[in-house]
């Protein structure tokens, strides 16, 4: 080909393609994509592979603007074409076809899809930087951040909002270093837009101050109206979401329709205006203004054909408004239509709000038994979305947000269950964990041998600093002398790094830790022939404490009722946690009974009392009832509940799942290992229990070895690899600073046990040592756990010294025998309360259990072993 005809051929590409790129900038995307396909077909045949990629890639774009499905015919040409593209003109080429590619996924509800077109436009766009240098770096990286702001809606969607907020952070302080103001404002907006979520309102507030503050200095010559329209509307949204938190409603709906009718300028911006009118659908609803609701969110629907996320929101303002207009069929039909339009799609949240609008619509018509299916579904979504949320601190929040839900589920499944539903009970098991399985007992995916390497550090500059705080000598003052800093300064750093361990903790563990959805008869599988009792706290308020019981009893369905405690009640139990005694030993023969009726089930209550051996109930409760001393409960007018079964508590019933750890390998011959200290120094109590276990090392019942001081303990436990571990002192503190006191030494702290080898069993004799009953991922249960231990004894409130000792020495006794520490301790517990002169609970019944599963693999080992 003569160069003069390669020159026209060239001049009347590049016509072509300009052509086809006015027309879809101009919004005539049937002319658009008809030119952009004869552009590519004139590129294919004079042999420009790139250009013809360019042109079919902007031919798949058009039809997608134009909801025609064939988009992947062109965009299958244009990525075929990029092997006969230069290296140095491949990367753009790639990255422009795989937005396009990853928005048309989108549209087909192929999240996962969407996300991996996306990275591989992110790839591409590096891959730019890395060949031209930087020729090309601000476009380029330009490139990357719109790749990855999609990336952080995909991740939004999904639930993960740790990863797209740090994604957004990351494209905010990149596009503001560039000064690429449309990108810098698109993220400014997504970070609001998760941090309203997360409630983090300041937070929120300030980005859109920020937006505000440059939106006036942006340059959108570059930007297509679509994106500048998202753009402006997201903004809008945010905007109102923020005006509406702050009790301007009627501001907030003011906003909203001026964005709507400045929308309707750019008819591409079609999505983007329907998740505004979603918005102002809301702000409808929380007007009382339903019929508006329901016009503003019908025209939401009709416009978000490209989005699945933002039609199925729209679907629930729909049906939401119709319900509370009275209109129940047509509300179920706009969620189930909402659910129709979600298949396939991995967005949990979204799901969640359906599911949950579908389940109330038919509890109030009657249709329990669907009500309960769609609740167990609910559930395990948001599960789901809680797994996937990230840190600790944007789960909690999130989840925190998310309590009405579990309140709703609760009542709805009490309902249910009033109207004989089948299920019902299951359903309230399941909620019921759904709304506590965020207590990062989940410490057990991680145990001592795989800590964070950054963990391991901070416990050794810990530990050198509380060496050094120790060390110093007498003579140092405030003041600075020569031998450095003042000691607050050491004690203030001190305090630092504890503070940050305890953060670094719950984030290292809660990465670890992904929560699943469970079905109940798993759970009560997994139970075997132990009962379960889970009680719930649905309403602190003045008038006493609320909420629901369910239960599961061998050989019978789950059941669930609400509980209702009256003011006098709920104190007594208050002054458990907050150890008032005094007022404890008072009230609690006048209030026992009453709260063992509304917390102990009939059904429940039979199988305990026909029982003819002591059988195992695992409890699990919250809020104020974690220190429900529900082993001191009666049954009858001579019996309690430790007369008829041992109580295991559980910060979670899907720890009945986990695998507990296996002893050590033990010849037939061998004796139990115990390693204990003992304040014999200031409690009497300690005196006879270290009495006890004297006599059965004596006796070569046992092997025992006593330490003096915290610093032996590590070294102790890697040379004897103990059985058992027995701390019977003095306690205080809470979290990783809880301290088991060592007299005239340094105290041992719940953080020192983090890279130990603890024991299959501990026995954590201090006062309050388990007082969060393992709801704190930095308390002295989880760490117990996840650092290798089967069973933990430990202090739910201030222990009773004597009292305490009675029940210990009679454990310490049976130490050589099989079976479940629950079950020696219950035994103990049996012998030891009837002889008690006080009735309360205080002095025989805070001493409580927690205990993995599968007795078969957690016994100590004995001489018949």
């Amino acid at each position: 080909m003569s160069l003069i005809k390669r020159l026209s051929t060239a001049r009347a590409l590049h016509r072509a393609i300009s052509t086809a790129s006015v027309l879809y900038d101009n919004q005539q995307y049937e002319q658009a994509s008809e030119a952009a396909g004869q552009a590519a077909q004139l590129a294919a045949s004079v042999g420009r592979p790139n250009r013809a990629a360019l042109a079919w890639t902007l031919q798949a774009r058009a039809c997608q603007a134009l909801g025609d499905a064939e988009w992947r015919e062109p965009l299958g040409h244009a990525l075929r074409q990029l092997s006969g593209i230069d290296s140095a003109d491949r990367p753009l080429a790639e990255w422009s076809a795989r937005m396009v590619e990853g928005s048309g996924l989108i549209s087909e509800q192929r999240v996962d899809e969407a996300a991996r077109a996306y990275t591989d436009a992110i790839n591409a766009a590096t891959q730019l930087i890395r060949s031209q240098g930087r020729t090309f770096a601000d476009h380029a990286y330009h490139c990357v951040d719109q790749a990855k702001l999609n990336l952080a809606v995909l991740e939004h969607w999904k639930g993960d909002v740790s990863t797209a907020l740090a994604i957004c952070t990351t494209v905010i302080e990149s596009s503001r270093h560039r000064k690429d103001g449309p990108v810098f404002l698109y993220g400014l907006v997504g970070r609001a837009s998760i941090q309203i979520l997360l409630e983090e309102y300041e937070d929120a507030a300030d980005c859109m101050q920020t937006f505000f503050r440059y939106l006036p200095q942006t340059d959108f010559s570059g930007t297509h109206p679509i994106a500048t329209m998202t753009i402006v509307l997201r903004a809008a949204v945010e905007y109102a979401k923020g005006q509406a938190l702050a009790g301007s409603l009627d501001e907030a709906i003011d906003s909203l329709e001026q964005a709507c009718e400045l929308a309707k300028s750019v008819p591409g911006a079609a999505t983007a205006r329907a998740d505004t009118l979603t918005v102002l659908g809301r702000a409808y609803l929380d007007s009382g203004q339903a019929d508006r609701a329901v016009e503003a969110s019908r025209t939401a629907v009709s416009l978000a054909t490209s989005d699945p996320l933002v039609a199925a929101d729209a679907q629930v303002v729909l049906g939401t408004a119709l319900f509370c207009g009275g209109q129940a069929k047509a509300a179920c039909q706009a969620v189930r239509d909402g659910l129709d339009r979600m298949h396939g799609v991995d967005a949990p949240m979204v799901r969640l709000q359906l599911l949950a609008l579908d389940a109330e619509i038919c509890t109030s018509v009657g249709r329990h038994d669907e009500a309960v299916v769609l609740i167990r579904e609910a559930v395990g979504h948001l599960a789901l979305a809680s797994g996937r949320t990230g840190k600790t601190d944007h789960r909690q929040r999130l989840l925190s947000g998310q309590k009405d839900y579990h309140q709703r589920f609760l009542d709805m499944a009490v309902t249910a269950a009033e109207a004989g539903a089948p299920n019902a009970g299951r359903a309230a098991l399941e909620a019921s964990e759904a709304a506590r399985e965020d207590t990062l007992a989940a410490l057990l995916r991680q145990t001592s041998h795989t800590l964070h390497p950054r963990l391991a550090e901070l416990l050794g500059q810990i530990d050198r600093l509380s060496d050094l705080t120790r060390e110093r000598p007498a003579s140092t003052t405030n003041e600075t002398s020569a031998f450095g800093p003042p000691m607050e300064y050491w004690h203030k750093r001190l305090g630092e790094l504890q503070a940050e361990l305890g953060h670094m903790v719950s984030v290292e563990f809660s990465r670890l830790y992904v929560p699943v959805p469970l079905d109940a008869d798993t759970l009560i599988s997994a139970a075997g022939s132990a009962a379960i009792l889970m009680v719930t706290a649905t309403n602190n308020g003045s008038g006493g404490l609320a909420g629901v019981v369910s239960w599961s009893v061998p050989g019978l369905d789950p059941g669930v009722r609400r509980f209702a405690l009256s003011v006098k009640e709920t104190r007594t139990l208050e002054s458990i946690m907050s150890n008032g005694h005094a007022r404890l030993t008072e009230h609690w023969d006048e209030v026992r009974s009453a709260v063992a009726a509304q917390l102990i089930p009939t059904p429940l209550r039979d199988w305990l009392l026909s029982g003819t051996s002591v059988r195992e109930l695992v409890t699990v409760a919250d809020d104020t009832l974690r220190a429900l001393p529900v082993a001191a409960l009666p049954l009858s007018a001579d019996t309690v509940v430790a007369d008829h079964a041992a109580v295991n508590r559980l910060p979670l019933l899907r720890l009945l799942l986990h695998n507990r750890t296996t002893t050590m390998v033990r010849s037939p011959a061998a004796r139990p290992r115990v390693v204990a200290y003992f304040n014999v120094d200031e409690l009497p109590g300690s005196i006879e229990e270290q009495r006890t276990l004297n006599e059965l090392a004596s006796a070569g019942t046992i092997e025992l070895t006593l330490i003096h001081q915290a610093e032996e303990l590590a070294e102790v436990l890697e040379h004897y690899k103990p059985d058992v571990l027995v701390l019977s002192t003095h306690g205080k503190g809470r979290g990783l600073e809880y301290e088991f006191t060592f007299f005239d030494g340094r105290p041992l702290l719940c953080a020192d046990l983090l890279g130990l080898p603890l024991p299959p069993f501990f026995f954590a004799a201090a006062c309050s040592s388990g007082s969060d009953a393992g709801a704190d991922p930095t308390g002295l249960i989880a760490t117990a756990l996840a650092t290798g231990c089967s069973a933990i004894a430990a202090g739910a409130w201030l222990l009773p010294d004597r009292s305490t000792a009675k029940i210990l020495k009679a454990v310490y006794g049976a130490l050589a025998t099989s079976g479940r520490l629950v079950r020696h301790i219950n035994d103990a517990v049996r012998a030891v309360h009837p002889a008690l002169a006080c009735e309360s609970p205080v002095q025989w019944a805070g001493f409580m259990v927690t205990e993995l599963p599968e007795p078969g693999r957690g016994k100590i080992a004995s001489k018949e072993e």
